[in-house]
């Protein structure tokens, strides 16, 4: 994946904002969202390395626990043969074919964070 067509300050405020409280919610949701934001960002190929490396990268925290977020790979390919607009393309490598709910959530946070003046 191309880490580099991710604005890390949109991305970081998103996923760690008290605004969006995106750590609130539950895991496979989280990788639901995750999936839009790749969308939203033209990354249209991701294996799930790849997210793995995002949850360490952005050391997301569980809202409940504390604990750092760090979904297996089972548990990562099971929420992604959930999600309609993605396609694998072998085992562990996936397709995004079209937007999903994730996108259009991520899209608003970040137009109303510019809004508020949340993001610089």
């Amino acid at each position: 994946m191309d880490w580099t067509k991710l604005n890390m300050k949109e991305v970081s405020y998103y996923c760690t904002s008290f605004d969006i409280d995106f750590d609130c919610l539950p895991v496979s949701d989280q990788i639901k969202q995750l999936i839009g934001i790749f969308y939203y960002y033209d990354i249209t190929q991701f294996a799930v390395d790849d997210i793995q490396k995002f949850y360490k990268k952005m050391q997301l925290h569980n809202a409940r626990s504390g604990k750092l977020v760090n979904p297996s790979p089972a548990q990562i390919r099971k929420v992604i043969e959930k999600v309609n607009s993605v396609q694998s393309t072998s085992e562990n490598c996936y397709t995004i074919l079209c937007a999903s709910e994730g996108t259009k959530w991520y899209s608003i946070g970040i137009k109303q964070a510019y809004e508020r003046n949340r993001i610089q």
